[in-house]
């Protein structure tokens, strides 16, 4: 497994935009799933979580985690590191 740092995250996420022609909450709603689809499957018994979320895109990926996680029948309670008058963008658009 290979870990990058912030710098390097970017320059990928900016490469995959471009490549496959996808917008920036697409990425961010395919994490999302995709993060699910982790948790429903090493969590199988699960029937509450705690989505604990930031101001930042990561926290715009909690967000939808937690909207799916809620769609799928987990009782789910979300938090935020920030004010929501202070969520911009694609972290906006996944909190409300």
């Amino acid at each position: 497994m290979r870990i990058l740092n912030a710098a390097q995250i970017r320059r990928v996420e900016e490469q995959v935009l471009r490549e496959r022609a996808i917008t920036s909450r697409e990425l961010m709603e395919n994490a999302g799933r995709s993060t699910f689809e982790i948790i429903k499957e090493e969590f199988k018994a699960i029937e509450k979580a705690v989505v604990l979320c930031g101001r930042g895109s990561n926290g715009g990926d909690g967000w939808i985690i937690g909207r799916i996680l809620n769609e799928y029948g987990i009782d789910v309670e979300g938090e935020s590191f920030a004010r929501s008058n202070d969520l911009r963008g694609d972290t906006r658009a996944a909190f409300d």
